[in-house]
């Protein structure tokens, strides 16, 4: 995403980049946020396990390993001057989350997900940036049933993987937010809005029998 900006680069890149003076043009991408297949770096991730036997939910745990969980966010931004030299910097930051797991009755799992955002939390714990929230529901409505509800904020990227048996077997994008402009007055109100709008939501059934299975969601 580009803007041209006519005195000073703007307030999302000084905290990364310094002050630069204009007339300037100014490109910003995250890495991370348009990745395919669920690999890359990540704003946050986290897993949880449990054991279904066909009549109930047991064993359920999660993971604890930061390492293994949340990735570094990274926002890298272009600042070119006109005239002048262009000036490349980047903001890498690991956010803070919170993730909890609860059964739901004798057939179901509640995964719920909290992360900061720290692409716009200029000061952490402090930062005007709602929280990213995820949620995932897995029930089972039948022996050989398997049924996932996701609801999710419209930005950033969302989705979630299943596992069965240590093999990955359904994988589907709740949210795709590559297109979206977040420079300048229109990416404020767009991280806004989209960061308090959990809006993305669908239920989907599969079989825990069904072969692998990839969702993708292009943007829109």
């Amino acid at each position: 995403m580009a803007e041209i900006l006519p005195h000073v680069n703007s307030g999302d890149s000084m905290h990364a980049c310094g002050v630069v003076s204009g007339p300037l043009r100014q490109t910003s991408t995250f890495r991370g946020d348009d990745h395919r297949g669920f690999d890359g770096s990540y704003r946050g991730r986290v897993w949880a396990e449990f054991t279904w036997d066909g009549t109930a939910v047991s064993g359920i745990r999660t993971t604890h390993d930061p390492a293994a969980l949340f990735g570094t966010s990274h926002r890298d931004f272009v600042i070119d001057p006109v005239p002048g030299t262009a000036k490349h910097c980047t903001e890498a930051q690991r956010p803070t989350e919170k993730a909890m797991v609860t059964r739901t009755g004798t057939t179901g799992v509640h995964l719920d997900l909290h992360t900061p955002n720290p692409l716009v939390d200029w000061f952490p714990g402090l930062g005007h940036a709602p929280a990213i929230d995820s949620d995932l529901w897995v029930s089972f409505p039948a022996r050989n049933k398997i049924t996932f509800r996701a609801s999710a904020d419209e930005f950033p990227d969302h989705g979630f993987r299943a596992w069965r048996n240590g093999k990955p077997f359904y994988t589907r994008a709740v949210n795709q937010a590559a297109c979206v402009h977040v420079l300048g007055p229109t990416g404020a109100w767009n991280l806004f809005h989209r960061l308090i709008s959990q809006t993305n939501q669908g239920t989907w059934t599969t079989s825990t029998r069904a072969t692998p299975l990839t969702f993708d969601r292009s943007c829109t």
